[in-house]
C-alpha cells in the first residue's frame, strides 16, 4: 500500500460510533493451514493500522475508502494479534485484539475459542475472551490435555479451575459457542502478546544503538535499543539507522527484555504541520 501525506492537527472530528468496530479477514477464531496469512479490513480513511504479534510486526495506512491490508506470518499453534489504529494527528481511535491457530492438523476444526476459564457447569465451560464470554462444550469424544497434579494426568473437567487458561478446538455452533474437539488447559505462564506501542517524538539520534522517544501520552522518555531484528520504515519504505533523527515523529512497536525496551519496528513520519 502506497504511503499517503498525513492528515493535519486540526482535522474534523471523527465520528464515536465509527471507532467501536474494527473488522477484518479471517476472523478472529479462524483455525488456519498456512503461516503466511493476508490479513484485510476496514476502518476510518487514512488511519495509520498498527498490527502486532510475537511472530510478526507491521504498520500500513488505511486508503480514502478505509480499507487496510497486510500479510502477516503466524508461528506454529496460538498467535495473539493485537490491532491499533490511529489518526493522522497520532491520536489512538480504536484497539481490538484477535486470535489465530495455525495447524497442519487437516481434522483440528475450523474454529476455535481462547480466554481465562470463568465458570464451569457441568460440561459446559465459560470463557473470559479479549472479544468477550465464550462457551466450549465438551463431550465424551473431547480430546482433553490437563496439566498433571501430583504426577499424575488429571482426569475429566472436573479437574480445570477457575482462572486456568483454555484452547478449544472444533465447530462453532453459534457466534459465542463452540463444540470442542479438543481442550487444552494451560497453567503457570500463560500465553501472552508481548509487544507493545509508543507514539512521540524522538528526542536524540541513534548512539550506540540507542535512542529515546518523548511519549506523546504522558510527555516522559522512554529508551529503547536496537538488535539485528529490528527495522525501521519511514511511511512505508525501507530506511537505515541514520533516518532515525532528533525531532521526527515515530511509532515504535517494541518488546521486553530484561530492563531493556527492544524496537521490533520504528515507523517514521513525516512532520506534521497545519495548513
Amino acid at each position: 500500500m502506497s504511503p499517503e501525506s498525513v492528515t493535519t492537527a486540526t482535522q474534523e472530528a471523527r465520528p464515536a460510533e465509527n471507532q467501536k468496530d474494527i473488522q477484518i479477514t479471517p476472523a478472529d477464531g479462524s483455525v488456519l493451514k498456512s503461516s503466511k496469512v493476508l490479513l484485510q479490513g476496514k476502518f476510518l480513511p487514512d488511519d495509520f493500522v498498527l498490527i502486532y504479534s510475537n511472530a510478526y510486526q507491521a504498520i500500513v495506512k488505511t486508503d480514502k475508502t478505509g480499507n487496510f491490508e497486510s500479510e502477516i506470518t503466524l508461528n506454529m499453534g496460538l498467535n495473539l494479534v493485537n490491532l491499533t489504529t490511529i489518526s493522522g494527528n497520532l491520536k489512538e481511535e480504536g484497539q481490538k485484539k484477535f486470535s489465530f491457530w495455525l495447524t497442519k492438523d487437516e481434522d483440528a476444526g475450523k474454529n476455535f475459542f481462547t480466554g481465562t476459564v470463568k465458570s464451569i457447569f457441568d460440561t459446559l465451560i465459560t470463557l473470559t475472551s479479549a472479544n468477550g464470554d465464550k462457551n466450549i462444550r465438551t463431550g465424551k469424544s473431547t480430546k482433553l490435555d490437563i496439566p498433571e497434579e501430583d504426577g499424575t494426568q488429571a482426569a475429566g473437567i472436573k479437574n480445570i479451575r477457575i482462572g486456568d487458561f483454555a484452547i478449544a478446538l472444533g465447530e462453532a455452533s453459534s457466534r459465542d459457542t463452540i463444540i470442542a474437539q479438543s481442550l487444552q488447559i494451560i497453567r503457570g505462564d500463560k500465553p501472552q502478546n508481548t509487544r507493545d506501542f509508543i507514539i512521540g517524538k524522538i528526542s536524540a539520534n541513534v548512539r550506540q544503538d540507542l535512542f529515546s522517544v518523548k511519549n506523546n501520552k504522558d510527555g516522559k522518555l522512554a529508551e529503547f535499543a536496537l538488535d539485528k531484528n529490528s527495522q525501521i520504515t519511514p511511511s512505508g519504505q525501507k530506511a537505515k539507522i541514520t533516518d532515525i533523527e532528533k525531532d521526527k515523529n515515530a511509532i515504535v512497536i517494541y518488546h521486553k527484555e530484561d530492563d531493556k525496551n527492544i524496537a521490533d519496528l520504528i515507523y517514521l513520519i513525516p512532520q506534521i504541520t497545519s495548513p
